[in-house]
């Protein structure tokens, strides 16, 4: 957990040197904090802690690089951007979990606002403990930096 936690430090400490910082909530699975970071003018990387304290107590972190594009919706409103992208989920509680998805939404951004709001789904693949399919998602609203 802390090698997890020393690299999500080391990850912001990175992006505070380029523009395009978002922080906020995502409600879905997973449930937690997320982070985002402009790598490049389409590009960025996603960052997700999620927790649970309750019955089955664990700790989640998906980390995804998102390609943004403008050529999905002919004449879409300027304050409307869709993504695509790959990424990664690590699970810790009682057992392990490891797998790959492939997440795809949609962003608003209001013009003079610093908010977005967010929903994705993302196919996923759970390559470590048992390999099973499955589908996570969520709404999220984010500052902008």
């Amino acid at each position: 957990m802390k090698k997890i936690l020393l690299t999500l430090i080391i990850m912001t400490n990175f992006a505070f040197s380029e523009s395009g910082i978002k922080a906020g909530v995502v409600i879905g699975v997973p449930t937690g904090i997320n982070f985002e970071v402009k790598i490049h003018k389409n590009n960025a990387l996603n960052i997700v802690a999620a927790w649970n304290l309750d019955i089955k107590s664990y700790f989640e972190t998906d980390i995804d690089y998102r390609i943004y594009g403008d050529q999905l919706f002919n004449g879409k409103p300027e304050w409307l951007n869709h993504f695509f992208g790959i990424g990664g989920r690590l699970l810790f509680s009682d057992d392990f979990e490891a797998g790959v998805h492939f997440p795809l939404g949609v962003e608003m951004v209001p013009k003079d606002v610093p908010l977005d709001v967010l929903v994705y789904i993302a196919p996923e693949i759970v390559l470590v403990s048992e390999t099973k399919f499955g589908l996570i998602g969520g709404v999220g609203i984010r500052y902008i930096f």
